[in-house]
């Protein structure tokens, strides 16, 4: 058994460099694969690290690569400034081994950022508490993922589960055949598909997930931000783009196009209406994901919980952890910002 957790950088050296830092001492098999003009020097590389340098890489092609690294049973893709807690970790890994018809497996998630000279935090993904698909049914899996029963709640997001290797093996192929779009929301979209394609999920109570609401995305000529999925979808001028997903999705998963077709025009549609709905309302139940996929719709963020200290978000909002489950957390936190107090 074992996890690999897979890192895609892009510059960003001080960030991957404090994240690989803080893996050091973890379980885990950590896999870089980094697109920079120099390559990190192998004396900075920690010894549980495999560092692969892709200059000039696009995020597909790096997958692509990645998948023929991949050694352990268990892989989940990782930011390189997120933190993971490496308890929580191990508790999804145990729980997938006990329970082998599950494909993937996710748990809960905070947002974390230096607010004056303290770190301030809010639940992230609170949509996914909680959440299973476990349908036999693939349409009928996928069509309750991407948009059946939300009412009002935004769409769900699933890329960085803990996935079976097999499954994250899929993923990956697919990002590979994905290189030349020009928007670079088409990787999340197409993970919600194949991750759904590839088997059942289910959430678990751990806090395992810390993502970084403060460093700045990445947005390069050939990644570039204003290029909203919705408009992608759309606009006339990426219909060849366009024919080129369907086929990967036919072709790699089996789907038929016509239903692959409607899944996912309705599944925009779904996107658009909450997010316009957001907008008038001035309220975003997860900043950072609202900014990834739908940029060009211009919508204000607001927090739809006030973020609070670390410590009261935990005693109010993660009440299930122990003292030391939340000592393992400010470590965790506290290694993402140097300097400002947990």
């Amino acid at each position: 058994m074992g996890i690999d957790l897979i890192i895609f950088s892009r510059g960003r050296e001080k960030a991957l460099l404090n994240t690989l830092q803080t893996m050091s001492k973890s379980p885990f098999r950590v896999l870089v694969f980094h697109n920079s003009q120099s390559r990190l020097r192998d004396d900075l590389i920690p010894n549980n690290s495999i560092y692969v340098h892709c200059p000039n890489m696009k995020y597909g092609e790096r997958a692509s690569i990645a998948r023929h690294y991949i050694l352990n049973e268990f892989c989940i893709i990782s930011s390189d400034d997120d933190g993971i807690v490496s308890s929580a970790l191990l508790e999804m890994e145990n729980w997938l081994i006990c329970n082998p018809i599950f494909k993937s497996v996710g748990g809960l998630s905070i947002g974390a950022f230096p607010y004056g000279s303290h770190v301030s935090a809010s639940a992230a993904y609170s949509e996914m508490k909680g959440y299973s698909r476990n349908e036999e049914e693939l349409d009928q899996r996928l069509e309750n993922h991407l948009w059946s029963g939300l009412g009002d709640k935004p769409p769900r997001t699933g890329l960085y589960r803990l996935f079976r290797r097999d499954s994250m093996e899929k993923i990956l192929e697919v990002f590979g055949d994905l290189s030349n779009i020009s928007t670079p929301y088409i990787y999340e979209v197409a993970a919600e598909i194949v991750s759904t394609w590839a088997g059942p999920t289910n959430y678990i109570k751990e806090l395992y997930w810390i993502r970084n609401w403060h460093t700045k995305e990445i947005s390069k000529k050939d990644w570039n931000r204003q290029v909203s999925f919705h408009d992608w979808w759309n606009k006339s001028e990426y219909a060849s783009e366009r024919e080129v997903f369907m086929n990967v999705l036919v072709n790699r998963l089996g789907l038929d196009q016509t239903f692959i077709e409607e899944l996912v025009t309705t599944y925009v549609i779904r996107w658009y209406e909450f997010f316009q709905s957001a907008r008038k309302s001035k309220t975003m139940p997860f900043p950072r994901v609202a900014r990834l996929i739908w940029q060009k719709i211009k919508v204000k963020v607001f927090p739809s919980k006030s973020p609070k200290r670390m410590e009261n978000l935990l005693s109010n909002e993660f009440d299930f952890l122990d003292a030391s489950k939340k000592e393992e957390v400010f470590r965790v936190v506290q290694c993402m910002f140097p300097g400002a107090k947990v």
